[in-house]
């Protein structure tokens, strides 16, 4: 299952992101550094937890935990 949620979070980012900064319009907005990460991890989370929702048992909160769970793996702690 962690498997496919990373392979989903991979997908989903990959296409938002790439969405947005081949967009002119919305790459010439002076906007700050953090609103700008908000937005992108906003419209990457979003589309999963409504996927996921039923299949942690507590609903968006056990998706957000096991999506950490997943990135928790992903990268190696210093």
């Amino acid at each position: 299952m962690k498997d496919t949620i990373r392979k989903i979070l991979r997908e989903e980012c990959k296409s938002e992101v790439n969405e947005y900064y081949t967009d002119p319009y919305l790459t010439t907005d002076p906007e700050d550094k953090w609103s700008s990460l908000e937005k992108d991890i906003e419209s990457c989370i979003y589309p999963i937890l409504k996927k996921h929702v039923n299949d942690f048992g507590d609903g968006s909160y056990g998706v957000i935990n096991a999506m950490y769970d997943v990135l928790d793996k992903m990268f190696p702690k210093v």
